[in-house]
């Protein structure tokens, strides 16, 4: 499995990564557009992104991967979300969501998300 995590935030990193110790994967951590940008053109199978921070966030990736003609799953990771940011999100291709202060169930949804891909 291999996943790309768009996250600025070192704490949160480490929060994920700790969430995923039960998969089998590799990551490539970016918190830029120009360093996303470059890991698109890699082999990927599912993108992590943080919801929203200074340099980039997820409401511009779906925008990114379908310019890009890529069919590749993004979840989302918050520590809050508006509905309105939500329904944005979904519309504009998001797959699925999850709160930073649930991550213990990230390894399954990666999984759930990732079937068939």
């Amino acid at each position: 499995m291999r996943i790309l995590i768009l996250e600025d935030n070192p704490n949160d990193v480490q929060l994920i990564r700790y969430a995923l110790r039960g998969l089998d994967y590799t990551s490539l951590l970016v918190a830029t557009q120009a360093e996303f940008n470059v890991a698109l053109d890699g082999t990927l199978d599912v993108i992590l992104a943080d919801c929203n921070f200074p340099q980039y966030n997820a409401l511009q990736a779906p925008n990114e991967i379908k310019s890009r003609g890529l069919n590749l799953p993004l979840i989302v990771a918050t520590g809050f979300l508006q509905e309105d940011a939500m329904n944005t999100l979904i519309n504009l291709g998001a797959q699925s969501f999850i709160f930073k202060s649930d991550l213990a169930a990230l390894s399954q949804m990666i999984q759930r998300v990732t079937d068939g891909h």
